[in-house]
């Protein structure tokens, strides 16, 4: 037997036995804030957000999947709202918007929906996880849906712990900063400066195989810059998976309307890799960009998205349906 067919042989008995010792409970880490500041001449008063748990399956857990998954931090088990909140009001402040926790009276932030699931098909697969918001952001002015949606994977090789950073750290801190992102969007119009915009792409560009890139793509979707747009737009082409799901994303979050056809294009396979994780963001901006009020985007996720994954069986159909009811449903 070669040195080759001995390490599969030992990697494939590694992986085995990891399945059958998968942890029930995995210690998060605080989301960490954002560097990259919002525009310094932005609000000077505090203003206040009240946090409202409006979710219909509040009963239900909060991270669950074939494998337990409980999650706790600092000890303590995360309790999703105010682990909402406390993480969300320092992400806005963090990145220059003075917030604080609110009473009634404040605008709301209403949390209908967040969750974090698991999925693991054998023991040489990836363990997967999406993490899901739904939230309403009243105003005096009235009601505006916001969501998100993150995909991550890691195949275990000789711990468990190795798959917490990338698929339970990052997507809740991405969430986190996803949501400030939206409320900033709604509320206060602030966008990050051109030159960190750019330092951004530089950085993206410079070391694309860098397996954190993706996240600087994701601070450009944040970032309320239109100068933002054409560059994500170049990266749905990315080789790299997790930087073009984050461009795909991206596109959303900054409401590039005028990209719509694209995104269709990507949904239909037209365009990108076609790969399902690739369509399913796709119908996630589209759903952005329909909620913020352009009339062709809402029409084709109403219709033909509905239509196209209605019967589907795949994971991903899953996903594109379960995407649809974070923001057309109550």
């Amino acid at each position: 037997m070669n040195r080759q067919i001995i390490w599969l042989t030992i990697l494939g008995a590694s992986l085995t036995l990891l399945q059958g010792c998968a942890p029930s409970v995995y210690a998060v880490d605080a989301p960490e804030a954002s560097s990259y500041v919002f525009d310094p001449s932005g609000p000077e008063t505090t203003y206040q957000l009240s946090f409202v748990d409006a979710r219909e399956d509040a009963y239900t857990p909060f991270s669950s999947g074939p494998l337990p998954m409980g999650l706790t931090i600092e000890g303590a088990d995360v309790e999703p709202i105010s682990f909402l909140e406390e993480f969300t009001l320092a992400e806005l402040v963090a990145r220059g918007i003075p917030v604080s926790a609110g009473s009634e009276d404040s605008a709301e932030v209403q949390i209908h929906k967040i969750k974090i699931r698991n999925h693991r098909m054998g023991a040489f697969g990836p363990f997967t996880t999406t993490t899901l918001l739904s939230a309403n952001i009243v105003t005096p002015a009235g009601e505006n849906r916001v969501g998100a949606f993150m995909v991550r994977g890691k195949v275990p090789v000789w711990s468990f712990d190795e798959v917490i950073e990338p698929t339970m750290n990052q997507p809740l801190e991405l969430v986190v900063q996803e949501l400030a992102a939206k409320i900033n969007m709604h509320l206060f119009q602030q966008a990050t400066s051109d030159a960190d915009v750019q330092q951004l792409i530089s950085s993206i560009n410079a070391n694309p195989e860098d397996g954190l890139a993706y996240l600087a793509v994701f601070q450009l979707g944040f970032s309320n810059n239109p100068s933002a747009i054409g560059p994500l737009v170049e990266l749905t082409n990315s080789p790299y998976e997790y930087i073009r799901l984050a461009s795909i994303s991206a596109l959303g979050t900054i409401n590039a309307s005028e990209h719509v056809d694209l995104l269709v294009a990507i949904f239909r396979g037209e365009r990108g890799a076609g790969h399902w994780q690739d369509r399913v963001m796709a119908v996630k901006s589209l759903c952005d960009i329909a909620v913020m009020g352009n009339d062709q985007a809402m029409a084709f996720v109403r219709n033909d998205v509905e239509a196209a994954v209605g019967g589907e069986t795949a994971a991903g159909a899953q996903w594109a349906r379960e995407v649809l009811g974070l923001y057309l449903r109550n």
